[in-house]
């Protein structure tokens, strides 16, 4: 708590088992792979209200290499990341790899982008039910991605801005997006190669899809008056829309 954590390897870094712990109010900057790397199985851990930028300089201008703000995987569970500053880093905003029942909310995420393939949000490696709710992604590459096996994520109420691209969903499955205002996308604001994605929450009986700032020129409309546009022959917005 209350440190300023920089020049080393990883910021902060765990090799055994944690449960409970909070990493609250910490400036982690500078660091040559990631600011915190929790590469064992954790749970119910809190990392809030930090300052995480320009670590995982090593990775820059390395191809296929990894590094950033946090990183968490090997099977951990039930951890918030809350109230952090996100940015300047190299790869990586977040990344999970194996992990499930995470919840990232009310993070400003940006510009992690320092190779030029950046990524706000990264969930791999069967990363189940994951929660990422009212963040900010500006600037990347792509602001959220989820991979190979990972699914039932759920991505709502965030806001999406100046990103090549937006979300992008490809080898999974069962995740629902809705809620966002996603603007300003170069390439396109969403991507998926699995139709159960769905882009809307349809269990009741208002229909809330997301903002997309481009859907005047898509068959996509708004059906209920609630400025999500929910159905249409364009309905989900995907790349193949771009």
């Amino acid at each position: 708590k209350n440190c300023e954590i920089l020049n080393f390897e990883n910021g902060i870094k765990s090799t055994t088992a944690l449960s409970g712990s909070s990493l609250t109010n910490n400036t982690i900057h500078n660091n040559s792979d990631w600011g915190t790397s929790l590469n064992v199985p954790i749970t119910h851990n809190l990392i809030n209200r930090s300052q995480y930028f320009e670590n995982g300089w090593s990775c820059a201008n390395v191809s296929g290499c990894s590094g950033g703000g946090i990183f968490i995987q090997l099977n951990s569970q039930n951890n918030t990341i809350t109230l952090n500053n996100i940015t300047n880093n190299t790869v990586y905003g977040i990344l999970f790899n194996n992990a499930h029942n995470n919840t990232i909310s009310v993070n400003n995420i940006t510009k992690n982008n320092w190779n030029a393939n950046g990524i706000g949000f990264s969930a791999k490696g069967s990363s189940i039910i994951n929660l990422a709710y009212n963040n900010t992604f500006e600037n990347h590459t792509i602001a959220v991605e989820a991979l190979s096996s990972s699914h039932n994520q759920t991505i709502r109420n965030n806001t999406f801005a100046n990103n090549t691209l937006a979300i992008n969903f490809t080898g999974m499955t069962i995740s629902h997006v809705y809620g966002n205002w996603i603007r300003n996308s170069t390439l396109a604001h969403a991507n998926t190669d699995d139709a159960s994605n769905e882009f809307d929450l349809n269990e009741t009986a208002d229909v809330i899809g997301n903002f997309w700032d481009d859907i005047s020129r898509l068959s996509i409309t708004d059906s209920n008056g609630n400025e999500y546009g929910d159905t249409g022959a364009q309905y989900p917005y995907s790349l193949a829309n771009s």
